[in-house]
């Protein structure tokens, strides 16, 4: 399952790191790709997800790092189906 958040974000639409429980309609993943272009993948259990930022990714969001992010408006594309 591929997961699309439509739209750009900006870097402030992401928590990064969270601790604690995020708010409800949050959704938490790990980056799992970066591109120069200002795409972001992140893993959420077993699915992908792709965020296209408004601006490059800064360095301190690296592969492997924990984010979370609203995704009320989230998106579902079937893959290998």
């Amino acid at each position: 399952m591929e997961l699309e958040l439509p739209g750009e974000r900006r870097l402030e639409d992401l928590v990064l790191d969270p601790v604690r429980a995020v708010s409800p309609g949050m959704l938490r993943g790990t980056v799992a790709r970066v591109f120069d272009d200002g795409v972001i993948v992140l893993e959420v259990a077993r699915a992908a997800m792709q965020i296209q930022l408004e601006q490059s990714a800064p360095m301190r969001l690296a592969v492997g790092s924990v984010v979370a992010v609203d995704a009320r408006d989230l998106e579902f594309h079937p893959t290998g189906v």
